[in-house]
């Protein structure tokens, strides 16, 4: 399939992306515009295609996808990297292709490029890996070692690896996979959301610490040790906002080196916070407990025991919290 016979699968795909549903006028005229944008991109595209500029194809083509995304600019932008002769690139964005449109027509043909691509990267003794997530995103590590986000694709020496996604709020999650030389390799994860952290119980205030007699039995620890907790875990959060930001960065990182030590700081942000959340969760935890025993306190037992005697005989009376 050519790039010019793409026009028509392109306007298609645009048209399937986004049906006809009721929105506003502001939002319709967004989505019109977003359309026209993407088909401007297209068309330049395909121009620079026809040229024989296929770098520059790849970019058009790859703005026109970020504007409307589309199965048949993923094939296109397939075509224009086998042009460039980068097996990888065009490995990839077949891989997507068939991911967007698994029963395209041409589906067989492109599966057997795939085939043929995936065996050329196999004799350079890499392989291609792909690791999507739900949802996206997540910070993908591999053996130690961040090398992007989610959605990922990347190539790896054949053998053992350990997989590992971390995203701020889900438990990580790490897959020991084994790439062959014989096929790319597909991750997919669906993250579960981390539990809640424990939050500070209303309580009785101090003077409800107080038992009968005046004294406290544990006296102003409780207050100490649950503000404690919370200056933990305004610590943790302090941590957390600087990992965020550190994330940012990393995201929009202009090269590899700056990258990596963003994420490098990321990791050791995101490591202070788990354990200001654990400190601060158990002693404001222990805290809340003792104001509880302290509400709870027994009043002071006393008791009063009289004997009275009259003409037909002695009583005996008793009077007292016991």
């Amino acid at each position: 399939m050519s790039v010019r016979k793409c026009v028509a699968l392109f306007a298609l795909s645009s048209t399937l992306t986004h049906p006809a549903l009721a929105q506003s006028p502001s939002n319709e005229a967004k989505v019109e515009a977003r359309r026209d944008a993407a088909k401007v991109k297209f068309e330049r595209g395909s121009e620079l295609y026809e040229a024989g500029q296929y770098r520059k194809a790849v970019q058009a083509f790859m703005e026109a996808d970020a504007l409307a995304p589309s199965a048949p600019l993923s094939f296109n932008i397939a075509r224009a990297y086998e042009r460039l002769s980068d097996a990888s690139g065009a490995l990839r964005w077949y891989r997507d292709y068939l991911r967007r449109s698994p029963q395209a027509p041409n589906a067989d043909e492109v599966r057997a490029r795939v085939s043929a691509l995936s065996a050329k990267l196999a004799q350079s003794g890499v392989q291609q890996l792909t690791v999507v997530s739900m949802p996206v995103g997540a910070s993908v590590i591999v053996d130690g070692r961040a090398v992007g986000v989610t959605p990922f694709t990347g190539d790896l020496a054949l053998g053992k690896h350990r997989v590992s996604l971390d995203l701020p709020g889900y438990r990580d999650q790490t897959q020991e996979i084994v790439l062959a030389a014989t096929a790319p390799t597909d991750l997919s994860s669906d993250l579960e959301r981390e539990p809640e952290p424990p939050r500070a119980v209303a309580g009785a205030g101090p003077k409800d610490m107080v038992t009968e007699g005046g004294a406290r039995r544990f006296g102003v620890a409780p207050w100490l040790i649950a503000g404690g907790g919370l200056a933990s875990l305004g610590g943790a959060l302090g941590f957390e906002l600087s990992r965020r930001s550190h994330e940012t960065d990393a995201k929009s990182a202009p090269d590899q080196v700056t990258f990596q030590a963003e994420t490098e700081a990321m990791q050791r942000d995101k490591t202070t916070a788990r354990v200001l959340t654990g400190v601060g969760g158990a002693l404001l935890i222990t805290g809340t407990v003792m104001l509880f025993v302290n509400d709870k306190a027994p009043a002071r037992s006393f008791s009063r025991l009289g004997v009275g005697c009259t003409f037909s005989g002695c009583t005996a009376s008793a009077r007292g919290t016991f």
